[in-house]
Parts: structure tokens; C-alpha cells; sequence
């Protein structure tokens, strides 16, 4: 009998194709595409220290993980606090995941959280409620793992 180890299943980037939309951002060099284009090399760069990022899914999904790349510079711009918040109509949202007080330790990297409980929207919005100090907020890369 042979016996082996389960093989991982890879997830599949939600965001990556979903309708996003922005409280801000500084197009067209750091507009909101460079969310979801799958590279750390561009950013989205909002104007204020609190945004929102939405993103309308083709259809309900279950999220069980999402991660954040911080940008190129300025660690000051970095979310600090933020809610993760599902919803299938738009109206009526409900919190996911809450973060508070994390740090990226360097320039484009990539930090994963886990949802704690199974999660199927088909939008889901990330409300970035501080930053760590600057006037803007900054992120590379936005990625739903389901």
C-alpha cells in the first residue's frame, strides 16, 4: 500500500477580473487596476489616510483567505486598521474580518489572513480605517482566495 501526503489545493484570486471601485486613487500610473493586475511592481495610491475598495464578483464565492502587498514606498501609507466586509446585494454588508494595528515589515510584501468564518458574497469591500501616519494610502496588490 503506498502512502502519500495530501496535495494542496491552489486557490483561485477572485479579485482578479471583479469590478472594482475606489474612494479614491491617482490615475492613470496608480489607479485602481494596479489592485488586481497580479504584480507588486504598480500601486493604488488614494489621497486620503481611510478608503474603500469594492469589489463585485461575476458571482457569490467563498472567500476563505484574502492578502495585501504594501507598496514600493512610504510605509506611512500602509493600511494599519481595516474591515473586510461581504455582501450580495450591495446594501447590506456584513463584517468578514476585522485587522487592527498590522505591520509591513518591508516594501512590497505580501501578507495573507485568514477569514475565520466561511464567507460566500458575491461583493466584497475593504474599508481601510487608519493608516500609519501619512496624508495617503497606499496598496500593490488586493487578492480574494477562494
Amino acid at each position: 500500500m503506498t502512502t502519500g501526503s495530501a496535495v494542496p489545493v491552489q486557490q483561485k484570486d477572485r479579485a482578479t477580473g471583479s469590478t472594482v471601485t475606489v474612494t479614491g486613487e491617482n490615475p492613470p500610473g496608480e489607479s485602481k487596476a494596479a489592485l488586481t493586475d497580479d504584480t507588486s511592481m504598480t500601486k493604488w495610491l488614494a489621497f486620503a489616510a481611510t478608503a474603500t475598495i469594492t469589489c463585485q464578483l461575476s458571482g457569490a464565492t467563498t472567500v476563505r483567505q484574502y492578502t495585501l502587498t504594501s507598496a514600493d514606498d512610504l510605509p506611512g501609507r500602509d493600511p494599519r486598521n481595516w474591515v473586510l466586509q461581504g455582501s450580495n446585494d450591495g446594501v447590506t454588508w456584513t463584517t468578514v474580518d476585522a485587522r487592527n494595528n498590522v505591520d509591513f515589515a518591508d516594501r512590497r510584501q505580501t501578507r495573507a489572513f485568514t477569514v475565520p468564518a466561511t464567507a460566500t458574497y458575491s461583493r466584497f469591500r475593504l474599508q481601510i480605517t487608519a493608516n500609519h501616519g501619512a496624508a495617503e494610502t497606499q496598496l500593490a496588490e488586493l487578492q480574494l482566495l477562494a
